[in-house]
Order: structure tokens, then sequence, then C-alpha cells
């Protein structure tokens, strides 16, 4: 699909704010993990299974659910705007 240059624009600075909410997520769940033991911050870290596992079972915050979704759906909607420009 080609879409004019505006466009393109638009969907990259689309995909990049949807990519910095994912990490400001990714981060605060991580920062999470750290207080809760140091390994479990470097399995998170270095292992995109146990950080799904951490982020649904073990993550703790009175707001759980919008960050968790905003940290998987943010990565996500990100790679599918930037999959639009090409």
């Amino acid at each position: 699909m080609v879409h004019s240059n505006n466009v393109n624009v638009l969907l990259v600075i689309a995909a990049c704010g949807c990519a910095i909410g994912g990490l400001i997520a990714w981060v605060i769940i991580l920062i999470d993990a750290f207080n809760d033991a140091w390994w479990k911050a470097v399995a998170f870290f270095l292992c995109g299974f146990y950080a799904l596992f951490y982020s649904i079972f073990e993550f703790d915050h009175d707001r759980k659910w919008e960050i968790v979704i905003l940290a998987w759906a943010g990565f996500a909607l990100s790679g599918g705007l930037l999959k639009l420009t090409a």
C-alpha cells in the first residue's frame, strides 16, 4: 500500500508515541521487579516469557491492567504502524 509522504510522517509519529508509552510502562514494571528481587528483574529483562508471566501474575500496582496493556500493546501498535509505512 502506497501512502503520501504526509501520511507516512503521521504514521511514524504515532508509532513513536506508542513506543514511548510502551517503554514508560515497561520501565514501571521493571522497577517493580527490581523492588521484588534483583534476579526477577534480570530474568524480566532477559526473558520475554518471564516478563509476560511477571507482568500478569506478580506485578502489583493500583493501575496494574492499564500499565500491562500499555506495555504490551504499545510496542505491538508501534510495530503495526511502522509496517504500514513500508
